[in-house]
């Protein structure tokens, strides 16, 4: 450490305060170091520029000054504080250049865009246009689509086998067209077995659960399929928005296939979408899941935008104020969340989180007219389906991938000065294009939730570590923990 060198805060520095305790968090380092609130005004000096010896010499007790020198000395380490010149956005040109790039791993295969039901909150059916003729896939085109995906990740040899794929198959209602589904299983296991598919591949089953019978649950474990069923709580509350297409009451088909999967030893998981339906007892609705249903997994679902549908400043606000506190009750019971887990995965390795989409560059959708786009809420208009399966197509220089692969917060200069920079995502393209015209705006709920995380994560952080650590007591009092 230069004592005479002058330093300032890294413009990825942001602090909080809370109990007479100050967290500096580095947003992309997603380094923490928290301190008690009588060496603030000493480090806030940092703030436009200064040389560690200048502060130190308002020290006089010597005590205090060895603990500022290696709370220093920890500042920099973790690159919160950096020399006054430092090019600390080289690091991001780095991530830049090295992560976001079309790298396929996974295959929405769209079965069929027709549903059986009719959510109010749908950002897939209630956006179809009153003229749209809805089809299905037929066996040819599920065979070129998979053929298709198999040839993208020959493009990646080096971690064809090692990193995970995933083929989900979604719609509409997927098992409305059951022999597709069968179909697609038998095939997948044919290009595994002849080295064409990886076979570390993860298959997952998107569905309302209302068509699962003995034959689909019979597939289900003899492939490996992981189906996610949609329950958005128990009876009363799930039939407020989810009601057939006939405007019938669905949860008795949705908890029968649900508990059919369950009596067959299939693991499932739920997904609930988050909405004025539910949300007050969100609470509750998660110690049912837990309780009645045995849930081991699960994701909520925060809105997104379709006809109808409105989010604002509250709903992102309170939704995910009921999220942190269902994550609290799940992680003492070992259940997993998977909305929260993506930021709490990147929080404690100390990873960004470069994208929240697959649509950013990591994902192929195909549509039942064989029609390949980046993101299945497309999948009514076609806009941003820029490719056909029957034709010849290179998502990796395709100019809409290759856009949106570049879709991130580490490649939006508007989120480069935000706290959450590093364990957000960029939330949905979908929501932002819709909002705004343009997929390189703000998903604006998504911007209150990873903040919102962000700041539980750091204070549960220090709570965790006060309980088992009890801090790092330096000179008279101080706290210096690092992380």
């Amino acid at each position: 450490m230069m004592l005479n060198e002058p330093l300032r805060f890294s413009r990825f520095t942001h602090l909080f305060r809370k109990d007479g305790i100050v967290t500096i968090f580095h947003a992309l380092k997603l380094r923490t170091v928290f301190f008690q609130e009588t060496l603030s005004s000493l480090i806030q000096e940092f703030q436009y520029g200064m040389t560690p010896d200048k502060i130190l010499a308002q020290i006089g007790d010597e005590e205090k000054k060895e603990s500022f020198k290696q709370l220093i000395s920890k500042l920099e380490r973790f690159e919160i504080l950096v020399p006054i010149h430092y090019d600390e956005m080289s690091t991001l040109e780095k991530i830049q250049k090295n992560h976001l790039r079309v790298s396929i791993s996974i295959l929405y295969l769209l079965l069929t865009d027709k549903c059986n039901f009719r959510c109010d909150y749908c950002f897939v059916e209630n956006a179809m246009p009153a003229s749209y003729k809805f089809s299905q896939m037929n066996q040819g085109t599920t065979k070129a689509a998979l053929d298709f995906f198999a040839e993208c990740l020959t493009k990646n040899p080096e971690d064809f086998q090692s990193k995970e794929k995933t083929i989900i198959f979604y719609g509409g209602e997927p098992l409305l067209n059951k022999e597709a589904f069968k179909f697609a299983l038998e095939y997948i296991q044919t290009l595994q077995q002849n080295n064409k598919l990886p076979a570390k591949l993860k298959i997952a089953l998107n569905t309302n659960g209302s068509l699962i019978d003995k034959e689909i649950t019979g597939l289900i474990a003899q492939y490996g399929v992981r189906p996610s069923v949609s329950l958005d709580g128990p009876q009363e509350i799930h039939n407020k928005l989810r009601k057939s297409s006939f405007g019938e009451n669905t949860f008795e088909e949705v908890i029968r296939g649900y508990r059919m999967l369950q009596r067959e030893k299939i693991p499932v998981s739920i997904s609930c979408t988050i909405g004025p339906h539910n949300i007050q007892k969100l609470e509750e609705i998660f110690d049912w899941f837990k309780d009645e249903l045995n849930v081991r997994g699960l994701g909520f679902n925060l809105f997104l935008n379709a006809p109808g549908v409105e989010t604002n400043t509250e709903y992102a606000r309170e939704a995910t104020t009921k999220i942190i506190r269902c994550y609290e009750i799940a992680r003492r019971f070992g259940i997993y969340e998977d909305r929260i887990m993506r930021k709490v995965k990147a929080f404690v390795e100390r990873k960004p989180h470069f994208i929240d989409c697959g649509g950013c560059g990591r994902q192929i959708v195909v549509s039942p007219d064989g029609k390949i786009g980046v993101c299945h809420a497309y999948t009514g208009s076609k806009k941003y389906f820029v490719g056909d399966i029957t034709k010849a197509f290179n998502p990796f220089t395709d100019s809409t991938f290759v856009e949106w692969s570049k879709r991130s917060p580490l490649n939006m200069p508007q989120c480069f000065d935000c706290e959450a920079l590093g364990i957000c995502g960029g939330g949905c393209v979908h929501n932002a294009e819709i909002n705004s015209g343009s997929i390189w705006t703000t998903d604006r709920v998504f911007c209150i939730h990873s903040k919102e995380i962000l700041q539980w994560l750091v204070w549960d952080l220090y709570a965790s570590v006060a309980r088992m650590k009890g801090g790092e007591k330096n000179g008279k009092g101080m706290v210096c923990t690092q992380y």
